[in-house]
């Protein structure tokens, strides 16, 4: 067995992850609804410029889950796009094939 050299930031890492799990946590408390909404509407609206520096369209989708935990719209939206996600991996998959020859690379 290889010894892994600990280089100091473990317990920092360690740390962040507490902290990020237990506000994680905190909003998918029930109580936290005030907090979850404005939170997950500046996401979605955020998300809308993610061809501007800093915001990014990753921030839509982490926006509508965070909305979907309180209405039913987001939590149908959510899945309608995770649906056209795994149709899209599945068309590009096959594309990649198609185009290697039927050897898909593997990432």
């Amino acid at each position: 067995m290889i010894a892994r050299r600990d280089n100091g930031t473990h317990g920092r890492r360690k740390m962040r992850n507490g902290w990020f799990a237990s506000f994680l946590a905190r909003l998918r408390d029930p109580r936290s609804r005030w907090l979850r909404i404005p939170i997950g509407l500046a996401l979605l609206f955020g998300g809308l410029f993610g061809f501007l520096p800093i915001l990014g369209f990753w921030m839509a989708p982490l926006g509508l889950s965070l909305l979907a935990i309180d209405f039913l719209w987001a939590e149908r939206m959510l899945r309608r796009l995770k649906g056209a996600a795994r149709r899209l991996r599945l068309h590009v998959g096959k594309m990649r094939r198609s185009l290697s020859g039927g050897k898909a690379k593997r990432d």
